[in-house]
């Protein structure tokens, strides 16, 4: 997709924010795009954002270019994923104040609707970025046109809207000073990014059927820490969309920390920065800090990730961890359906990380954390042994380490979803991807089903890239499954767990045609005798019976500790030279 490709301004009235310009590109006719729309405004850093209900008489109302995004790192992850930029992608530039704007693309045939005639169905895209950074409300490689077109051209058509919220400390630091200032402002405390996600629905709920939308019928998708968003927002008890759909990422990824956890990044930030921990004002100096010194920040405390809070306001129905997200997601009562999936090597992107780190070393660490007999359970599973080759202990590692964060949670959060124990009963579908990254020249390239590999496929930003017309075919099904499910439309078998290894999964790449749904002996067969290898689900299973002997042990909240500590957390990211995304707590 060549971000110069030719466009012409449309104008339109809405109902009620009055007059507003899109772009039509010629490759995409029958869609209006309006970039960067502001839906709230930040009274000052750390403090929660506050919904718009009008377009502000200082901004323009030609929405025809991007705005800002929220200052973070550098991060060239999916643009190296992707072989390199887009033609014409222009530099992103970064605000922390006017960065809280939406991108809408819509049939320009809805436009100026009131609500009273339904409108078509919305679907709301949520990015990913570890809670670190993201941007694809302002991204060419994420440019939502072509699946709005191909909705269109489907006559299942959609509007998709995609939001941003900030990230890193200015989205997600937690401490005793700012729920003390909360308190006394009577405004809820921290997960500032999460409740930016919430105020970006509310506009969304407000204002758009004036696109053509239906706000009772929203399907929200993410990918990574917006899949993860997406299920946090369904532990809670405020309605927010209808369907979700899940991709690569559960609130057990990364789970909600305890106010310690982000107390401790709090005091790691201030020494970086120079600001005594007992200084009265430290909280105010923290505030005048540059954006630019804050950013930096993220990788002088070193955190790979950043975590939400664990906020009693804001989780109201109870915090979820591994064991208790499948009981919190199982019972939200506003989503009927769910499309849950992940990568066959979700954790290939770690690989340069943990080349440093020896069969040894984790093995004893492993020994140390787990207790020797939990230890060799999972070690074995994965084929882990004191004198293997560095190059496959690697692989291995990078494997358990995408399967300990991504694919066996999503594994077991599938399962309990499916199992029709819980009300109201949700409809599940679930699928898998192996496709293999085909850009030359990409870190990524001919890695199957590497993490966020669905999101150079289901945009079809990149379809004149793909060296292949069957790789053109598969982006354009992708788009087209993903914006029926949003339309209401089945998008392959139910996945329906009942004791007959019956169960469905989609694997997309799989077949002649690149969709292959099976069940899981049928699958099992399949990918044992694939290039990639078997699919995992014995190995997701000694995991989960290793947690389940240590909290037979010694409860739940041990057992969560002592996977964290041995882990993504205290043990792998650590014994590669980095904190963990708990920071200075876990030793």
């Amino acid at each position: 997709m060549d971000t110069r490709t030719p466009f012409k301004e449309h104008t339109f009235t809405h109902p009620i924010l009055g007059p507003l310009t899109g772009r039509i590109s010629q490759d995409t006719p029958s869609t209006i795009h309006f970039r960067s729309i502001p839906f709230a405004t930040i009274p000052a850093r750390f403090r929660q954002s506050i919904l718009l209900a009008h377009i502000p008489s200082t901004a323009s109302r030609n929405f025809t270019t991007y705005s800002t995004a929220c200052p973070s790192p550098p991060d060239n992850e999916q643009t190296d994923g992707a072989g390199g930029p887009l033609p014409g992608e222009e530099p992103k530039e970064f605000d922390e104040f006017s960065c809280l704007n939406l991108t809408i693309s819509a049939p320009v045939a809805g436009l100026g609707g009131d609500g009273k005639r339904g409108g078509v169905p919305v679907m709301v895209y949520v990015h990913g970025g570890a809670f670190v950074g993201g941007s694809a409300h302002v991204s060419a490689l994420n440019d939502t046109t072509r699946m709005v077109e191909l909705s269109i051209k489907d006559r299942n058509p959609v509007v998709i809207v995609s939001i941003h919220y900030r990230t890193n400390w200015f989205g997600f630091l937690a401490c005793q000073d700012l729920i003390n200032e909360a308190n006394s402002l009577n405004e809820p405390s921290s997960n500032f990014g999460l409740h930016d996600q919430r105020t970006a629905f509310h506009w969304i709920h407000r204002f758009i059927a004036g696109f053509g939308g239906n706000l009772k019928n929203i399907t929200a998708f993410g990918e990574s820490a917006g899949s993860g968003s997406i299920a946090l927002h369904m532990c809670s008890s405020l309605p927010l969309f209808n369907r979700a759909i899940l991709m690569s990422g559960v609130p057990s990824t990364i789970p909600p920390a305890e106010l310690k956890y982000k107390e401790a990044e709090y005091q790691a930030l201030l020494k970086y920065l120079g600001i005594e921990n007992d200084d009265p004002e430290r909280l105010e100096k923290l505030r005048n800090v540059s954006s630019q010194k804050l950013v930096e920040a993220v990788r002088g405390v070193g955190l790979p990730f950043f975590t939400v809070y664990r906020n009693v306001g804001f989780f109201d129905r109870g915090f979820p961890t591994y064991f208790s997200e499948e009981r919190l997601i199982g019972e939200c009562e506003w989503v009927n359906e769910v499309m849950i999936g992940d990568g066959y090597f979700e954790g290939a992107n770690f690989a340069n990380l943990f080349m440093s780190i020896s069969p040894d070393k984790f093995i004893t660490h492993s020994n140390i954390k787990l207790g020797p007999e939990s230890a060799s359970s999972i070690l074995s599973a994965y084929g882990i042994t004191p004198s293997m080759d560095a190059n496959l202990f690697t692989a291995q590692l990078t494997y358990l380490t995408g399967d300990i964060m991504f694919s066996q949670p999503i594994h077991k959060l599938s399962q309990g979803l499916a199992s029709g124990k819980y009300s109201p009963k949700k409809r599940i579908f679930r699928y898998t991807t192996t496709v293999r990254n085909p850009f030359f020249g990409s870190s990524l390239y001919q890695i199957p089903g590497h993490h966020f590999v669905d999101l150079l496929f289901m945009f079809g930003t990149l379809r004149e890239r793909y060296p292949s017309e069957r790789l053109r075919k598969l982006s354009e099904e992708w788009a087209r499954r993903w914006t029926r499910f949003g339309a209401g439309v089945e998008p392959w078998g139910e996945y329906v767990v009942d004791g007959d290894g019956e169960e469905k999964i989609m694997v997309i790449n799989g077949g002649e045609e690149g969709w292959d749904l099976r069940n899981r002996k049928i699958d099992e067969e399949t990918s044992a005798s694939s290039e990639e290898g078997e699919r995992r689900y014995r190995e997701w299973e000694v995991i989960d019976a290793v947690i389940g002997k240590i909290v037979n042990k010694k409860g739940e909240v041990k057992a969560e500790e002592a996977m964290l500590e041995w882990g993504t957390d205290g043990g792998i990211f650590r014994l590669a030279g980095m904190n963990g995304p708990f920071g200075e707590v876990v030793p």
